[in-house]
């Protein structure tokens, strides 16, 4: 049978609650579980800034599903990304879960959608609501274990924020780069470990809609705290900041950039100068590497591959964010 765009309210009773768990759930395409012939090679991801959608990172996400079922995951919202990766063809079924509590994130039906999964994506909103609705239950293992099989796995904006090892996890609201850099432990400073570690992403932290909303400051803030935090050294912490309507695609080690705008890949050259609560940061000689459409990246050795990447270094002090480029420009 074959269903298009329906919404079913799917209740379940949880062993754990006395109320049921409702969750939203639209599928466009065979209830059936479809089972690919061939298994994936090697894990992918799909990285993507936020904004306007990228078609061609898009539909590579969705020919990874190798002509079978592509699950969306999201909070809130319905069902707009399944006429959108439909599009692309060749897939028995996309589906949207709309999980916005942890009894919903624990209920059955929910793991067992994702976990039969051939493509996997984390559409944008709120990261606190998926580390808050999502880690540590049935719905959060479920992910692992399409890691662990080396199914793809996709996020934007918010689904970005929650796909490196370390998460800005916006618990107390979102935190500008002003914010981030007057002062790097005030209470909006929320950072997660744990949840979802997405191919090639470990040691790494990621943030969208990067030059756009100017949040080299802020990112650089967060590296500041995992490095005095002492949850990475220096020499192994990575960065990543995507702008709108661009995308990292990640295939094994090797990562390209696809879209309109570019990727910033950081790492620390030494510890923070200083990085105290209630005082400004003060972060020197962070490295970046600026790459644009069509440009490759090695996440293994961290360093530029085919293309044209600019390089250079960023320093923050009193509140100022500058590059030792001759503009001083840090996007």
């Amino acid at each position: 049978m074959r269903i298009t765009a329906l919404l079913l309210a799917v209740l379940s009773l949880p062993a754990s609650a006395a109320e049921p768990a409702a969750f939203g759930y639209y599928l466009h395409g065979s209830a059936a579980n479809a089972v690919p012939a061939q298994s994936p090679e090697h894990g992918g991801a799909l990285l993507a800034g936020g904004g306007n959608e990228v078609d061609a990172a898009y539909g590579w996400l969705a020919e990874q599903a190798r002509g079978g079922d592509l699950v969306v995951l999201r909070a809130r919202g319905e069902d707009q990304y399944n006429p959108y990766f439909a599009q692309f063809g060749k897939l028995d079924s996309v589906e949207t879960l709309v999980v916005g509590s942890r009894e919903a994130a624990n209920d059955p039906f929910v793991a067992k959608r994702v976990l039969n999964a051939d493509a996997l994506f984390i559409a944008g909103g709120d990261q606190a609501n998926y580390i808050n609705f999502w880690k540590g239950t049935a719905l959060g293992d479920a992910i692992e274990a399409l890691l662990r099989r080396r199914v793809a796995i996709g996020g934007t904006s918010a689904g970005l924020a929650v796909q490196g090892q370390y998460d800005f996890a916006a618990l107390n609201d979102t935190i500008s780069t002003e914010e981030a850099l007057k002062n790097p432990y005030q209470p909006k400073l929320t950072l997660d470990s744990g949840f979802i570690t997405a191919p090639g992403l470990a040691h790494t932290i990621t943030d969208s809609h990067f030059a756009e909303r100017d949040r080299m400051g802020r990112l650089m803030a967060f590296m500041a705290r995992l490095i005095v935090d002492g949850k990475e050294p220096a020499g192994r912490l990575r960065a990543i900041g995507i702008d709108p309507a661009t995308t990292l695609v990640v295939e094994g080690d090797k990562a390209r950039v696809v879209g309109e705008g570019a990727v910033y890949f950081l790492n620390a050259n030494g510890n923070p100068a200083d990085c105290r609560p209630g005082q400004p940061l003060r972060f020197e000689g962070v490295s970046v590497v600026r790459l644009k459409n069509g440009d490759y990246f090695d996440l293994k050795a961290w360093k530029a591959g085919e293309g044209q990447p600019l390089h250079y270094r960023v320093s923050t002090a009193d509140g100022r964010v500058w590059s030792d480029r001759a503009d001083g420009g840090v996007y």
